[in-house]
């Protein structure tokens, strides 16, 4: 690095280059797509969750055999997808402050193990050009 230069801050809002018809870096909106997708997933396994948690307080259901087990993954299941739906839904509305940024890669990180590795891959390998941490006003 140049010693004489002087250092740009990113103190401030992120200023698109001129020649840019998009003030922001793709990958945000794209990023963004991913929670909101993430985000109905956890909708519906709540909703399940929901359903699965209502039927087990049924006499019918609770006096079968082994439903002690049932009724604990019920529940289990439904703290799960309630801490999904608040992970995502924070991830897919979250401003663009710095922790955001960091939090974004949290939220990429933890989906490149699974099946969305197909998406989450390139996500991350764009997250973390330096012009998507200048969005954030990281350096």
């Amino acid at each position: 690095m140049d010693q004489g230069a002087p250092r740009r801050s990113y103190t401030v809002a992120y200023e698109p280059p001129e020649h840019a018809s998009d003030p922001r870096p793709r990958v945000i909106f794209w990023y963004r797509a991913y929670a909101a997708v993430m985000l109905l997933v956890s909708l519906a396994l709540l909703a399940g969750a929901t359903f699965l948690a209502w039927a087990q307080t049924r006499p019918e259901v609770a006096m079968l055999p082994g439903s002690g087990g049932a009724q604990t993954r019920a529940i289990a299941m439904f703290l799960v997808s309630v801490t999904c739906v608040a992970f995502y839904g924070t991830a897919t509305f979250m401003p663009s402050k710095p922790w955001a940024w960091t939090f974004g890669l949290l939220v990429i990180a933890l989906g490149v193990p699974g099946l969305t590795v197909i998406v989450c891959l390139p996500l991350l390998l764009a997250w973390l050009k330096p012009d998507v941490k200048a969005a954030f006003c990281r350096l």
